[in-house]
């Protein structure tokens, strides 16, 4: 590769990682073992309090490309920040240090495409096997549509409700540098989760162009191995509220047509369902988690998005779901929560 290709296609790999002594060998091998080999990576040790420092210290000695930023322990946002501050090149990728890369993942996601934001899917690799995530989508599409399907799903891309969030990730994207400009990820503390979407919303304003790649070449680690893992979040609620508010000015800011917030409607009635896991992992009793569902139920900003919600693109057993939460029936929300729930650990575990 000529020395000015090198230079117009460099990579800055970012990898947040705290306490991630069991992983981050298996992410740092996969990266060291790439095809693509014109790349930067900067690994932020967020204050780790385990072998983490001395096993990036022994690969940065290895390969002078690897570079390591040490910072007090922040959060997931301030390490991506603290890369995205000294990243270099033309493009930049996000690594999690529970994950890896398939050998070939930057030569045949890079590939001689031109588009902005290059998106590729992933494995979800479980304990015992793995499997490939479709992201429901494929092809070079403007950065408003993807923008909108981040959002949220609207009509007949409804057919696949568990797609929501298949694109909102950081990870499995390589985006033109010059794109996020000054977007920094936030801090959880105000909105509970959705960083990357909220990251992803305000960098896809900027984009012309997105490249999505229906192909795996990411892994996912989907046991209980993440370096950043919370279980019962109390006020992801009111958070989550904060977050769909945000959305909302977001999208009145910058005049975005209907449809975004039909989006944004879709989004608040299927997350309803996420809160009724979040209560499911609460440790509460039948009663008291059937209370709390039912607080969020009587909530217009939750009761408003879900009266609008269409059913008729749903696939079984969602409708059956949402038909409760419609009428509040805060009782068989609880139960159905409950047993999609224990069915969903199952197949994960």
């Amino acid at each position: 590769m000529e020395n000015n290709q090198r230079n117009l296609n460099l990579i800055s790999i970012i990898i947040p990682c705290y306490n991630a002594e069991a992983v981050i060998s298996q992410c740092l091998d996969s990266i060291l073992a790439q095809t693509y080999q014109d790349y930067r990576v900067f690994c932020i040790d967020d204050g780790s309090t385990d072998k983490t420092p001395e096993i990036l210290a022994d690969f940065a000695v290895r390969d002078q490309r690897i570079q390591i930023i040490t910072q007090t322990n922040k959060g997931i946002a301030a390490a991506r920040n603290a890369g995205l501050a000294v990243a270099s090149g033309e493009y930049i990728t996000f690594v999690d240090a529970d994950d890896w890369l398939e050998p070939d993942a930057l030569e045949k996601a890079l590939g001689s495409h031109t588009e902005d934001i290059i998106c590729f899917s992933y494995y979800r690799n479980f304990r015992e096997g793995q499997t490939a995530k479709s992201l429901g989508i494929e092809g070079v599409f403007s950065a408003a549509h993807i923008q909108r399907r981040i959002i949220g799903l609207v009509g007949k891309e409804l057919k696949d409700i568990t797609s929501f969030d298949a694109l909102i990730t950081c990870w499995g994207k390589i985006y033109r540098r010059s794109i996020i400009k000054e977007v920094r990820f936030r801090d959880l503390k105000d909105f509970g989760t959705w960083e990357d979407g909220i990251f992803n919303v305000e960098v896809f304003e900027n984009a012309s162009q997105v490249r999505i790649i229906n192909k795996p070449y990411y892994h996912y680690r989907k046991i209980p191995h993440s370096t950043y893992t919370t279980s019962y979040k109390p006020d992801l609620y009111g958070k989550w509220k904060n977050k769909y508010q945000w959305i909302s000015s977001y999208l009145s800011a910058h005049q975005k047509p209907a449809v975004y917030k039909e989006a944004l409607d879709n989004r608040i009635a299927v997350t309803t369902l996420n809160l009724a896991f979040n209560e499911m992992n609460s440790g509460l009793n039948f009663k008291l988690k059937k209370a709390n569902l039912l607080l969020i139920l009587t909530d217009t900003t939750y009761s408003d998005a879900i009266a609008r919600f269409s059913l008729r693109e749903a696939p079984f057993p969602w409708p059956i779901f949402y038909y409760f939460a419609k009428n509040r029936n805060a009782f068989a929300v609880t139960l159905m929560a409950d047993l999609i729930y224990r069915l969903i650990n199952r197949k994960n575990n």
